[in-house]
């Protein structure tokens, strides 16, 4: 049985359509956050489309993605063209539309590994990426299901926050938590599910504040940083962070980074959001 979340970031085909292009995807109930699904879904559903247009060799090594509208519930489409295909490097335009109405576009870089002499290779292997020092999340105590103000879809996952505050805490800027489905049969994390849960987190600029206000993204760009897909057993859990450093105007920027449970950084996220 397909996993819920793969299920609701996989596009098919459109059944009278001409175009072998064009992608239906229904939005679900369950994913929302406010008005529309939260932008993790539409970025990773966006992502599976641009995917499927390359070479499988070509892996997703970016998607940079513009949140026009709320992706509310019910069918919408995907139209995708390659922009320009190179030697190793293919670059895709995806857009999300409801009703004729632009939700969100992408642009997706997909691209083959370089040919690297082994001293280059070598040479080129660079990662000084240190995981936070946060509690187990055997240390931590999980939410539970149903919690007051948490968006729709934070239910399908379990929750155990490890350092942060709350929205409107007044806290710092920053926010991470361990995270798992709470439904069984996903083994394995690829890389638009990597692109789903960089974008979890409430904006971390909600833990600064002295009051719960509302929030939306703006721009978000997501770099895929290790080999995937990898395996995931049920009982592993994920950390995901977020930092915000420089907020004005009523927009703030952030950096989220995606971390499994022994400290390989499997993607990062900046973002734009605005707050109302």
């Amino acid at each position: 049985m397909t996993h819920r979340l793969v299920a609701a970031t996989t596009p098919l085909p459109a059944p009278t359509s001409s175009s072998p292009h064009r992608h239906t995807l229904v939005i679900d109930e369950t994913w929302l956050q406010g008005k529309g699904a939260y932008g993790g879904v539409v970025s990773a559903a966006l992502a599976r489309v641009a995917m499927g247009m390359v070479d499988p060799r070509r892996t997703l090594r970016t998607i940079t993605v513009s949140f026009c509208a709320p992706a509310r519930p019910g069918v919408v489409t995907i139209d995708a063209h390659i922009v320009r295909e190179g030697a190793r490097i293919s670059t895709i335009q995806v857009t999300m539309l409801a009703d004729d109405a632009v939700v969100a576009t992408a642009l997706c870089t997909c691209a083959a590994p370089r040919h690297l002499t082994d001293e280059l290779r070598a040479a080129a292997a660079i990662n000084t990426a240190v995981m936070p020092t946060v509690p187990s999340p055997h240390d931590v105590d999980a939410l539970p299901v149903d919690v007051p103000m948490m968006p729709t879809f934070t239910r399908q996952l379990e929750w155990r926050f490890c350092f942060g505050d709350v929205p409107g805490g007044g806290g710092e800027a920053k926010v991470g938590a361990w995270l798992r489905f709470r439904e069984a049969g996903l083994d394995v994390i690829d890389a638009p599910v990597v692109v789903a849960l960089l974008d979890v987190l409430p904006p971390a600029l909600l833990s600064a504040l002295p009051m719960m206000v509302p929030a939306a993204s703006v721009e978000w760009s997501v770099q895929l940083l290790s080999p995937l897909p990898r395996p995931l057993r049920a009982d592993d859990h994920l950390l995901v962070t977020a930092v915000t450093r420089v907020a004005t105007d009523g927009y703030a920027e952030e950096l989220d980074e995606l971390w499994t449970h022994d400290g390989v950084l499997l993607g990062i996220a900046r973002q734009t959001y605005a707050i109302v």
